[in-house]
């Protein structure tokens, strides 16, 4: 939880700081909304937490405990994207804009290396579709 809260309080640093620099879009309000929404929300799932700390974690909790920095950090950098989308091509915000394309890429990086994504050919992925519709439909 602190890690995701530590993320949405430097998302909102980032606005803050694109906001005194006289930066203006429409997603800057829905964005300042977001992190406060998911402020609250972070809240409520520490205190879910704690009701069930003392229970034994499933495997896929733990890959995700280790993957957690990573997709943060993917999350917080394509969120900053979106809002300097519209305005990306503006000199003053071509430096910022590819700053945070440069750490969504190496924490993107580091996330899929720790859950072993890789991509696969097309017809690769055809042969897997056609397969699980067989499957489904033989059920």
């Amino acid at each position: 939880m602190k890690i995701k809260k530590d993320s949405v309080l430097k998302f909102r640093q980032e606005l803050d700081l694109l906001s005194k620099s006289g930066f203006k879009c429409p997603d800057m309000s829905f964005a300042i909304s977001l992190s406060e929404w998911e402020l609250i929300n972070i809240k409520g799932d520490a205190e879910d937490i704690q009701k069930v700390k003392d229970k034994t974690g499933l495997g896929l909790d733990s890959i995700m405990l280790k993957a957690q920095p990573a997709l943060s950090q993917c999350e917080l950098n394509a969120r900053l994207l979106r809002v300097l989308r519209d305005n990306s091509a503006h000199p003053q915000y071509l430096e910022l804009s590819r700053k945070y394309k440069m750490a969504f890429d190496s924490a993107y990086k580091e996330f899929s290396k720790l859950l072993d994504i890789s991509t696969m050919p097309l017809k690769q992925q055809v042969r897997i579709q056609c397969g699980l519709v067989l499957a489904g439909l033989m059920v």
